[in-house]
């Protein structure tokens, strides 16, 4: 109830601060207002009279660019021949849009029983891969002081990159936030990567490389839910269905043009 009454106080400030004509700008008491706010009852209708206010400024540049556009017409651009030719293009590009927009809605929709066996026989498009994130470094065995150095580093709080880089080691990773994949990483990597936690370094060794490999992140497999996809695999059908009917369409346009 309280709050009720808060938005309504709120609400009569600004029906008083904003003429009824819309002709003048939002001017605000922040002394004011800015006592009332303290009260946090107030902040839930200070939102609903913020998004008020984007209406109002939206309303107000739109009416701007309809003049500048009446201004136009006054002074007979629309007959310059440039002008006058986007203006065509546009409403034909516009009008074509929509007629596509209007078949592909108006086609009837596949039977539950064909989206549910399209779902299962594509299970893999809807599968999310285990992944990790992760940063790895080459590092140059010969050099005695750089894997000395890289052995008492065995967590992401320890490793100091750029001495690492300094030292001689080569980064082998560029992005930190990509999720990496099975197919993506060395095998004997990934078998290391299952046995890590997040935020722990180790070096792995492939045959007479060593690599130093941060574990940044894990990210489990993760089938996508059958009604989380129903509507995209939907609108799959329905657009290949679309484009069949589409060119039939175009083709007796042809015909009625006799092309």
């Amino acid at each position: 109830m309280r709050l009720y009454i808060s938005f309504f106080i709120i609400l009569s400030i600004y029906i008083i601060v904003i003429p009824s004509s819309f002709s003048q700008p939002i001017i605000w008491d922040k002394e004011a207002v800015s006592k009332i706010l303290k009260d946090e009852t107030f902040s839930k209708a200070n939102d609903v009279i913020l998004k008020t206010q984007k209406l109002y400024q939206n309303y107000q540049q739109l009416l701007i660019e309809q003049e500048i556009a009446q201004e136009a017409v006054r002074r007979g651009l629309c007959e310059r021949l440039d002008v006058n030719n986007q203006l065509q293009n546009a409403r034909r590009s516009i009008l074509f849009n929509a007629l596509k927009e209007d078949f592909l809605r108006q086609l009837p929709s596949p039977k539950i029983e064909e989206i549910k066996r399209y779902y299962e026989m594509n299970i893999n498009s809807f599968t999310v891969p285990e992944a990790f994130k992760i940063e790895a470094f080459e590092l140059d065995t010969s050099n005695k002081k750089l894997m000395n150095f890289v052995k008492v580093m065995n967590s992401n709080e320890l490793l100091d990159k750029k001495l690492l880089l300094q030292s001689g080691a080569k980064k082998l990773t560029n992005d930190v936030d990509s999720w990496y994949t099975k197919k993506q990483i060395h095998q004997s990597i990934y078998k290391e990567l299952l046995k890590m936690i997040d935020n722990e370094a180790k070096i792995v060794y492939i045959e007479k490389n060593a690599i130093l490999v941060l574990r940044i992140n894990y990210r489990k497999k993760n089938v996508k839910a059958f009604d989380n996809v129903y509507s995209e695999i939907e609108m799959n059908f329905k657009k290949k269905q679309f484009d069949s009917e589409w060119q039939k369409y175009i083709l007796s346009i042809k015909k009625k043009l006799n092309f």
